[in-house]
């Protein structure tokens, strides 16, 4: 199943085994990048780093490129968990993120 930013909010249903691809627009030449805030442990896990795909598919990205960060996350056991993702500076962690991505998880 893959998503984006547009689904964020939802309520999804994940079969145990099941793989969620999230792809969410980013700049880390801006120093912004997107990271796991809440939802990954006992009934989601995120079993590899997320992708970094530029717009223009360059590699390694020109400066200043911006591109879409993939995140994958599987489903591990039944049960319900959160998921939040946020578009932020690591060093500005006392400020509130640029973006946020939420979602419920219910896992069958």
């Amino acid at each position: 199943m893959a998503l984006g930013l547009r689904d964020s909010g939802r309520h999804i249903e994940l079969r145990k085994g099941q793989i969620l691809a999230v792809s969410l627009e980013s700049n880390p030449s801006t120093g912004y990048s997107w990271h796991v805030a809440e939802g990954t442990g006992s009934v989601i896990d995120q079993p590899e780093d997320k992708d970094f795909t530029t717009a223009d598919n360059v590699n390694p990205p020109r400066p200043g490129a911006g591109g879409i960060e993939t995140f994958r996350f599987r489903a591990l056991s039944k049960g319900r968990s959160s998921l939040r993702l946020i578009y932020q500076r690591p060093w500005e962690k006392k400020w509130e993120p640029l973006k946020t991505f939420t979602l419920t998880l219910e896992v069958r």
